[in-house]
């Protein structure tokens, strides 16, 4: 985010569109907000299942 204070925490607004890709994948948006600048921006967010684990696979906008 361009004015958002970089020393300043954002707000999680929402989390919506969640899709399960497969049975060991699913995705997810973020969207973040600056209440000092009143900007926001989403994140999608990938995680696979491997060995019992879930983890980050992809983290993108």
């Amino acid at each position: 985010m361009k004015y958002a204070p970089k020393n300043r925490c954002l707000s999680v607004l929402r989390t919506d569109s969640w899709t399960q890709k497969s049975l060991n994948a699913f995705q997810y948006r973020t969207v973040y907000y600056s209440p000092e600048s009143g900007e926001s921006q989403a994140l999608f967010y990938e995680f696979i299942n491997q060995d019992g684990s879930w983890l980050l696979n992809n983290a993108y906008y």
